[in-house]
């Protein structure tokens, strides 16, 4: 039975009730959930494996899991064979919201585990994990569209092009605390490839992610792209060229990031850039720990200031000094009680009460600070990594 659910609001604009259709006991499968709802609806589907591929069509309505690791979409042990797996390709907004899903098995041209076209859905707590692609996007493809991204782990997807984990073009996705690692890619961007794209990453983990015969082991911005990542962690990533990011004709912004222990076959270890026009801007990052360097530019220009370099790198207030990583809980390069890193960044305070936190941290509570620190965890707002 569909339960309506009483909504002052949705009453007063639409004359009708939101409804919560649960899966499977008010519609066989989770798309005749989707089809049988309007907008303000919750599709509700409980734990267990569902042979399924979906399409939002447009709706404005919540499908929400019993849980990442409880309600899996795989559309491989479907009798119908390859499929991807979620498609948004209908003008779908923020109100278009996937919840609480493991997507697996999807296998298409692009995006075999999510494909936007157009659309702004909301994509959070979802692992998408197993997915292939033979172009582009094997997790995720964005094509002129902005999802947002939050809470996702997105994990060992295989594309046959660029874009193992994420693939962004003509796309400005929002992308935050969510974990990319062990992604492939045979040529550019084994965790993330942005074509003339402007994603803003935040609070992420790019981790162990390979573009086998290119560039960008974590990353790879091309043709005008303009990405802003900040308080992110690209490490153990591998790549021709570009072990933690490769940036070709693109601007990007990268603000309190750690690039820390990528490999790069040929050349830049964290980062490589290339074309006479563009100008990377990095501040209060942390490079250390790449091999075979860590920064490589050719024809280009890159403006890195208040940064820790292993070997050193010109700029206003950087230095090159061990910067004493230690972990904390799952959070690996976050600066030891002697680091100096700690209080010699630039900028806004980083907006934590760490007398709060002494007991969780006590490390740190001989010298706690409003002042940004180096690397991924200081800077404006980082207060959401802390356990």
């Amino acid at each position: 039975m569909i339960n309506r659910v009483l909504s002052v609001s949705c009453i007063l604009a639409t004359g009708a009730y939101a409804a919560t259709i649960h899966v499977p006991n008010d519609q066989p499968t989770i798309q005749a959930g989707i089809d049988a709802a309007v907008a303000g609806d919750v599709v509700q589907v409980e734990a267990g494996t569902y042979a399924e591929k979906l399409n939002f069509n447009g709706k404005a309505i919540e499908v929400r899991g019993a849980g990442r690791d409880l309600s899996v979409l795989n559309p491989s042990t479907a009798s119908s064979g390859k499929a991807r797996v979620v498609t948004f390709n209908s003008q779908e907004g923020r109100k278009s919201v996937l919840y609480g899903f493991k997507l697996t098995g999807g296998d298409a041209r692009m995006g075999g585990g999510i494909f936007c076209d157009g659309s702004a859905p909301k994509i959070t707590r979802c692992t998408i994990t197993g997915n292939t692609a033979a172009w582009a996007g094997a997790g995720i493809n964005c094509s002129f569209a902005s999802p947002m991204i939050v809470k996702c782990t997105i994990a060992d997807n295989d594309a046959g092009w660029a874009g193992g984990g994420i693939n962004c073009s003509y796309a400005s996705p929002v992308i935050e605390k969510c974990t990319i690692k062990d992604n492939l890619a045979f040529d550019d961007g084994g965790g993330i490839r942005c074509y003339n794209s402007g994603p803003r990453i935040t609070n992420c983990i790019i981790a162990n992610n390979a573009a086998d015969r290119g560039g960008g082991g974590g990353m790879y911005c091309w043709d005008s792209s303009q990405p802003e990542v900040s308080n992110c962690t690209i490490s153990a990533n591998s790549a021709d060229y570009g072990g933690g990011l490769c940036c070709y004709s693109s601007t990007p912004k990268i603000i309190n990031c750690t690039i820390a222990d990528n490999l790069a076959r040929d050349l830049g270890g964290g980062l490589c850039s290339f074309d006479s026009d563009v100008r990377v801007k990095l501040v209060n990052c942390i490079l250390w720990g790449d091999v075979p360097d860590e920064i490589s530019v050719h024809k280009s220009r890159v403006d890195l200031n208040y940064s820790d370099v292993q070997g050193g790198y010109p700029g206003e207030g950087n230095i090159a000094e061990e910067p004493c990583f230690r972990s904390i809980g799952v959070y690996d390069y976050v600066l030891g009680q002697l680091s100096p890193g700690l209080n010699v960044g630039i900028g806004e305070e980083d907006g934590i009460n760490w007398e709060r936190w002494c007991d969780q941290l006590p490390d740190y509570c001989f010298q706690y600070s409003q002042l940004p620190d180096m690397g991924a965890y200081g800077g404006p707002g980082n207060v959401g990594w802390l356990p």
